[in-house]
């Protein structure tokens, strides 16, 4: 089993160059046989909290179909982060891209000092990660 962790530095407020980037990052690790990569905290948009709701995301965003497709080429569990848009809220999010699966998502529980102004807490999202019959993360609920 190879993980790898993926440190990037987000272009400006340019939420498709950083998708890019994060294309280029799975294409390169997956020559290595990696099987999970994780990237950053807000690694598709940067760390940019009072512009992060005209960025954030949503489940079903048509942005995170690329990512989608490259777990499922490379057979790689992809997680990488940014806002995400819910019905409850503005949420500092880790979307978790899984082989031929639906995107899961993971909502940062507990906030840093500052963070609050612009995202709401939730617990509602921690979702089970698998990997060759390892429990990545689990569910604590």
């Amino acid at each position: 089993m190879r993980i790898a962790a993926a440190q990037t530095k987000p272009i400006y407020h340019d939420t498709q160059a950083n998708i890019l980037r994060h294309v280029q990052y799975i294409d390169r690790v997956a020559e290595h046989g990696v099987h999970l990569l994780t990237f950053p905290e807000m690694s598709l948009t940067g760390y940019e909290l009072e512009h992060a709701a005209e960025l954030s995301f949503t489940m079903d965003d048509p942005r995170l179909h690329v990512l989608s497709e490259l777990a499922a080429k490379h057979d790689m569990i992809i997680i990488a982060g940014a806002p995400v848009r819910l019905e409850t809220g503005l949420h500092i999010g880790s979307f978790i891209f899984l082989p031929n699966k639906p995107i899961e998502l993971y909502t940062k529980q507990f906030l840093h000092q500052g963070e609050e102004v612009f995202f709401s807490p939730n617990s509602d999202y921690n979702p089970q990660i698998i990997l060759e019959n390892e429990r990545i993360a689990r569910n604590l609920r």
